[in-house]
């Protein structure tokens, strides 16, 4: 599908949704969320597209399409972004089959819990504040996101009141996309535990 045939598909769909379009530029805008996890220090030449706010589960929402430019190639992905008002520390988790391509040395400062070692088998877990990462991934945390199929790819970030969830590498088809907007809201409100 081209860019712009993308472009008015998701533009209908944000109306249907209810959500705002910011078009590829929200500097200007309030509803801007800090952009600061892991995922957006990687690569240069960073895009964002077919940007849409609102709100959703009590959460300010940005859902959007994410560009970079890595060494070798372009990396695309719909990118789902919640703010809200529980602080996170910096942390990136996901699948070991997503996350196994990081590098030996960042996996070995992969965070390990004792109360559950099967985490580990199945998630890769960075932060630089491994303490207050640590305060975070509760066993309510780790065992939401042991509840998630791992072949559904699902890659969680945080940083200051802002959550993403996303697929890496993974645009999301103007068909799927209300069901990505619904899945990532009610997967945000189950890790903020917002949910009950």
């Amino acid at each position: 599908m081209s860019s712009g045939r993308r472009t008015k598909a998701l533009r209908d769909i944000a109306h249907h949704l209810d959500l705002t379009i910011e078009g590829e530029d929200w500097r200007s805008s309030s509803r801007a969320p800090q952009l600061e996890s892991p995922l957006f220090g990687k690569g240069e030449e960073k895009r964002f597209q077919n940007i849409m706010s609102g709100l959703r589960g009590g959460m300010t929402t940005n859902f959007f399409d994410y560009t970079f430019r890595g060494a070798r190639s372009n990396t695309s992905q719909t990118v789902a972004a919640f703010t809200q008002d529980v602080w996170l520390p910096t942390f990136e988790v996901a699948p070991l089959g997503i996350a196994g391509k990081l590098s030996a040395a960042a996996s070995n400062k992969s965070i390990h819990f004792d109360f559950d070692p099967g985490f580990s088998k199945r998630f890769r877990l960075l932060g630089p504040d491994e303490e207050r990462v640590r305060k975070l991934f509760t066993r309510r945390v780790v065992s939401f996101l042991e509840g998630i199929n791992s072949k559904a790819r699902w890659h969680f970030e945080g940083s200051d009141f802002t959550l993403v969830i996303y697929r890496h590498g993974e645009m999301v088809k103007p068909a799927d996309y209300s069901t990505f907007v619904q899945d990532t809201t009610e997967m945000a409100k189950a890790f903020l535990g917002l949910d009950r």
